[in-house]
């Protein structure tokens, strides 16, 4: 689909034709969003008391914007947030969507989870050195010339 642009007074056509597609760049328009959402996805109302917000919350917050359903502004008041902190939601979902939006996203624990077993190697390695190390002293402390006589402890 190419990209599209519309004037911000068709921003809510724009929207309703193509749900979850458009992401506002500057006060001149719109232009086509990094990544695409399913209309009717995420249409859960929020309740009005969070004290945490979940990455399906975030997403069905950034949806309703995206939708025009609501503003920035309006809900940073409604739920007591930092425009500043919806908008770096709203960029986060259009990068990476729900995903992008969860507190530790698949990427991070695929690529964490690949470094705890690399680690978990170099402790067998290092354990089997220790033992290693441990027999060669023992054997040395019995016959510590290696003449074939065990010294007395």
């Amino acid at each position: 689909m190419p990209p599209l642009f519309c004037p911000p007074d068709n921003q809510a056509t724009l929207t309703t034709m193509v749900p979850g597609h458009a992401k506002p760049v500057s006060e001149s328009g719109w232009v086509l969003a990094r990544t695409s959402v399913q209309e009717g996805e995420m249409s859960e109302e929020l309740p009005e008391d969070i004290k945490r917000w979940t990455s399906k919350r975030r997403t069905a917050l950034v949806l309703q914007i995206i939708r025009g359903e609501t503003t920035v502004n309006k809900t940073a008041r409604q739920y007591d947030l930092k425009p500043g902190e919806i908008e770096q939601w709203y960029e986060t979902f259009l990068d990476a969507g729900e995903n992008g939006l969860k507190s530790r996203p698949k990427e991070e624990i695929e690529r964490k989870d690949a470094q705890i077993a690399k680690l978990q190697q170099k402790i067998g390695e290092l354990v089997m050195d220790i033992d290693i190390i441990k027999e060669v002293h023992h054997m040395a402390k019995l016959d510590p010339f290696g003449s074939g006589w065990r010294s007395e402890d």
